[in-house]
């Protein structure tokens, strides 16, 4: 067995493992009925999740145009040494290359602040959205009869089987936004 092979075989397993325990829970009497659903399609048609890849986006745009400045110091100061260096004088050197290192570790210091801010918001606003998805989920497949939703990422061949994903978006839209305060 290949190491690529591993993660494979441990999705059809726990796929396996779920379908053997749905269809032992819904009892011998009842007739199952599956749904897909599409995390990739629900992200292209549900309005606030194109809301929250926009903020994101938005936020990255800020961050490097906060960032700009300090990279445009420090590259006029790389090129003062690269272009002057026959030019300056040995304590002239010493003060733009003091200059330079202390300019590249107050960027990499905003530059770490910056991403640990934008990590954390999309963090959080990630486990918004999965939480109210969950809810989702449950909500469509009960108004559709279905008793399990597996992800079609799950199945080589799902014919046949209904796909929820425009569904949950749509409903997914309906519900309050998750906290937008910027930090």
């Amino acid at each position: 067995m290949t190491r690529a092979s591993l993660p494979k075989l441990l999705t059809l397993s726990a796929v396996s493992l779920l379908l053997t325990i749905s269809l032992a829970s819904l009892g011998f009497g009842q007739e199952a009925k599956f749904g897909v659903l599409n995390l990739a399609e629900v992200s292209k048609h549900s309005n606030r999740v194109k809301a929250i890849e926009l903020e994101a986006r938005q936020m990255q745009l800020e961050a490097e145009q906060k960032m700009k400045p300090l990279k445009d110091e420090m590259t006029e100061i790389q090129r003062r040494l690269t272009e002057d260096k026959d030019k300056l004088k040995p304590e002239e050197k010493a003060k733009l290359e003091a200059e330079l290192k202390a300019k590249y570790e107050a960027f990499q210091s905003e530059q770490d602040t910056l991403r640990t801010k934008i990590g954390f918001r999309q963090k959080s606003v990630q486990n918004a959205i999965f939480s109210q998805l969950k809810d989702v989920v449950k909500k469509v497949a009960n108004a559709e009869g279905l008793s399990v939703v597996f992800y079609s990422q799950a199945f080589a061949l799902a014919e046949g089987v209904p796909d929820i994903s425009e569904k949950v978006a749509k409903e997914l839209d309906t519900l309050p936004a998750p906290e937008s305060k910027k930090d």
